[in-house]
């Protein structure tokens, strides 16, 4: 049987699926819900269980699923599966092309690990464990910077020399790519055709905003890795040079402050707390800090969004995704609120329905169509690693 294994790994959870002729037949998640470790399994479509799950298991998810898919007949034995596309979440120029992993590219992964440590540790957790119990498989290291390559030599350089920036590989490569392309191909598989100016808001464990002309990325929030940008769960997001080079001298360790934007900044460095169900409760019940810290975290959203507007000379389509405003319609109404004065206006009860399924909640006279669609990085992966 040509069976596919995706993995897709984030910086708080775990996603895998087998495809067999571009379907999904069996996927299983694991995340941190908050409450403790979960897992959801489902088979064509339909769901099997969900349940909590040990440290253990969360750690040895790969076995975990090679073991349901057994005992479900998804495969009959591991050989079945023979080919694995990994979402590699990485800076520089050579991880912006999807590769045949090697051992030469697990060694480029490592040296790469200081710059994107929410994400390439757990990357190479998994590489480590698909070539060892999976050993017979084609490998495949799949770009979530490859969608941002269209972007202009303005968005993509820094203003540094040339040389500089040749010599150490110093580029806004950007991500989230691969929730950007799976979201756009939805809104052209349900309307028919690609509105010319889009801008998609991606809102979880990480934050971005991009701006798309005719389906292209020209600019996006993150750039160099991805603890650039907004205010996310942990991460800082963007911060002066010149507060960054004080922060460093006052410290006077490189690891300590890294730590501090990447693992305790964002609304964990504001509050305590990375989770934004967690922060908005605190804010509802009158928290001053968490007020202050919720609307930093919304003006951000604002002015990126803002920003791609203009960059764009308008908007034609808002595109909402991942977990926070897939799951939240008062986050959905609280991002689009802030835009009235572009003509954008949001249909209080659809965007209340909007939950299990995708679709448009703006009103039929808004000047945007705003789009709620859920990310769908999986598939679009499973679309690349078919090539190879």
């Amino acid at each position: 049987m040509d069976t596919t294994l995706i993995i897709n790994t984030g910086s708080s959870s775990k996603k895998y699926a087998l495809y067999r002729e571009g379907v999904a037949v069996f996927s299983a998640e694991y995340e941190h819900t908050g409450k403790g470790l979960g897992r959801c399994v489902e088979q064509n479509g339909t769901r099997l269980c969900c349940d909590e799950v040990p440290e253990r298991q969360f750690a040895d998810a790969l076995l975990d699923v090679i073991r349901l898919a057994l005992v479900e007949r998804i495969i009959l034995k591991k050989e079945d599966i023979n080919r694995v596309g990994i979402r590699i979440v990485a800076p520089g120029t050579y991880f912006t092309t999807h590769r045949l992993v090697d051992d030469m590219y697990q060694v480029r992964l490592s040296e790469a690990c200081v710059f994107a440590p929410l994400h390439i540790p757990h990357q190479l957790v998994e590489l480590e464990g698909v070539r060892t119990h999976l050993a017979h498989a084609r490998i495949i290291g799949i770009s979530d910077s490859a969608f941002h390559v269209t972007m202009p030599t303005s968005a993509h350089r820094y203003s540094v020399s040339s040389a500089e920036s040749q010599r150490i590989d110093l580029y806004r490569f950007g991500y989230h790519g691969l929730s950007t392309a799976s979201v756009v191909r939805q809104v052209y598989e349900k309307t028919g055709a690609m509105p010319p100016r889009i801008v998609v808001c991606h809102v979880g464990s990480g934050v971005s905003v991009t701006a798309l002309r005719d389906g292209k990325s020209i600019d996006t929030t993150m750039g160099f890795a991805p603890t650039s940008g907004l205010i996310m769960g942990t991460r800082a997001g963007d911060i002066d040079p010149s507060a960054l080079l004080y922060l460093l001298k006052m410290n006077n360790n490189i690891d300590c402050v890294e730590q501090m934007l990447e693992m305790n900044g964002g609304l964990k460095g504001l509050l305590g707390t990375s989770d934004l169900r967690v922060a908005l409760d605190r804010e509802a019940r009158g928290e001053r800090e968490a007020q202050d810290a919720v609307k930093m975290f919304f003006t951000a959203i604002r002015k990126a969004i803002g920003a791609m507007t203009a960059l764009l000379g308008g908007v034609d389509a808002l595109v909402l995704t991942a977990t926070a405003v897939e799951r939240n319609p008062y986050v959905r109404a609280r991002i689009c609120n802030d835009f009235a004065y572009l003509g954008i206006c949001i249909d209080t009860i659809k965007n209340e329905e909007c939950m299990a399924r995708p679709g448009i909640i703006s009103t039929t006279d808004s000047s945007v169509l705003v789009y709620v669609m859920h990310t769908r990085e999986m598939n679009e992966m499973a679309r690349i690693a078919s090539v190879f």
